[in-house]
């Protein structure tokens, strides 16, 4: 049963919008582990089973059981099902008639518009980019604020360290503020990791990328043009000689 219910659900999940009918020889009339196993898989797999769970709506009848072993079952949505159980002379299984609603079409809304009081949106802008720059002093203090408190969590860093019987190696340790081009960040008490002073860098070398403290490009195409520069002259001895 386990091994069906892996198969079953997998072919389920891949099919978009589907109904599914089917002898399973499963009776949803019972209530036992494999039963339940069942149903949650179907709903799992984002299907409904759309048998109405109820002897009277059996999909197999004899002198001594009913039983619902013919299901069917939809991952459509939107639209309306009325499934009937037709009884037969043919055969010990009823007959399963569904019909499925047509879904309503949905109409495209209105989309008003109105003119551009180009006047209007020209103050606007200029209002927004005053506050813009004041929300970036704001920003700007804060992050000083900040910086200057950063030397408690590097203590906190640094006792961590101690406790677990590891070290910083100092002396190959630096940090870096990042700000605008036109922006200048002033000086502050330099950083310490165990009373040792940490260095301030404009430029590092971070996964093979140069970077600098205004985020820009030169670092690194100083660095490429400068291996480009001695590759050419490498390759012009190669070609002409000295």
């Amino acid at each position: 049963m386990d091994n069906f219910l892996n198969i079953y659900s997998s072919q389920l999940e891949k099919r978009k919008r589907s109904l599914v009918f089917g002898d399973f020889n499963i009776d949803l009339l019972k209530k036992d582990k494999y039963i339940t196993d069942y149903v949650v898989e179907v709903k799992e797999s984002g299907y409904e089973i759309l048998n109405k769970i109820n002897p009277d709506y059996c999909t197999r009848e004899t002198s001594k059981t009913k039983t619902i072993i013919d299901h069917i079952s939809t991952n459509i949505n939107n639209h309306t099902f009325s499934l009937s159980i037709i009884e037969s002379s043919l055969s010990d299984h009823k007959h399963l008639y569904l019909e499925v609603g047509k879904e309503a079409p949905r109409r495209n809304s209105k989309i008003n518009y109105t003119a551009i009081d180009y006047d209007t949106l020209y103050n606007n802008v200029l209002k927004t980019i005053d506050k813009i720059e004041n929300d970036y002093s704001s920003l700007e203090n804060c992050i000083i604020l900040n910086i200057n408190n950063t030397q408690k969590d590097l203590n906190v860093l640094n006792e961590w360290l101690l406790h677990n019987l590891l070290t910083i190696n100092t002396s190959k340790t630096s940090f870096m503020i990042l700000s605008a081009k036109n922006k200048v960040i002033p000086d502050f008490p330099p950083l310490t990791i165990n009373d040792v002073p940490i260095k301030r860098s404009s430029r590092e070398k971070y996964l093979g990328l140069y970077i600098d403290d205004k985020l820009t490009w030169t670092p690194h195409i100083d660095h490429v043009r400068g291996k480009l520069t001695s590759l050419i002259g490498a390759l012009h001895i190669l070609s002409f000689g000295k």
